[in-house]
């Protein structure tokens, strides 16, 4: 096969895919995503001869359940608001998608994304995918993208500059000076 595999040309247009806007439910930028992905997959080449090809888009259903399997070789988790209270549960996620998905696993952050959780989960991809080596002798390159098309939170936690508590709400306020 000549040019980008399907697993790449589906990073590309994950990449490229820019959400509509804020939506209140992963469920909105699931489809879509999902929809983008059916019409760009399915583009009519002109230099095609011949049939073209068609590839599957669809909400997955079935047995590992990722929430877009393309081709059900390729499976797209997405993930909304993304905070260190859901690492531990992707993760597992990940773990088990990883047997049914034999192209690979593309994970989709959306909404707000806390920065220290998308380094957590960059951190344990690669050491999932460094553990899955080799095996009698044969490699089995599993392949994880994380593409983060949220919007990262820059909250601090702390007040910059000088502050005092105030008594009657207990909370932390600027000091300012007249």
């Amino acid at each position: 096969m000549f040019g980008p595999s399907l697993f790449d040309e589906v990073l590309r247009l994950v990449k490229a895919w820019n959400p509509k806007g804020r939506c209140k439910y992963e469920v909105h930028y699931r489809d879509d995503l999902k929809e983008f992905l059916r019409t760009n997959l399915n583009k009519p080449s002109p230099f095609a001869i011949g049939p073209q090809r068609r590839i599957k888009v669809t909400p997955e259903s079935r047995r590992y359940l990722c929430d877009i399997a393309v081709n059900e070789s390729i499976g797209i988790e997405l993930k909304k608001d993304f905070d260190k209270s859901k690492v531990d549960r992707l993760y597992g996620q990940l773990s088990r998608y990883k047997k049914g998905y034999r192209s690979g696993l593309i994970v989709v952050l959306v909404g707000n994304t806390n920065k220290d959780a998308y380094e957590d989960l960059v951190n344990r991809v690669v050491e999932m995918l460094r553990s899955t080596g080799i095996s009698f002798g044969i490699t089995t390159e599993q392949k994880i993208e994380i593409v983060n098309k949220g919007f990262t939170e820059t909250r601090d936690t702390k007040p910059q500059g000088p502050y005092w508590v105030n008594p009657l709400t207990g909370k932390k306020e600027p000091l300012t000076f007249p």
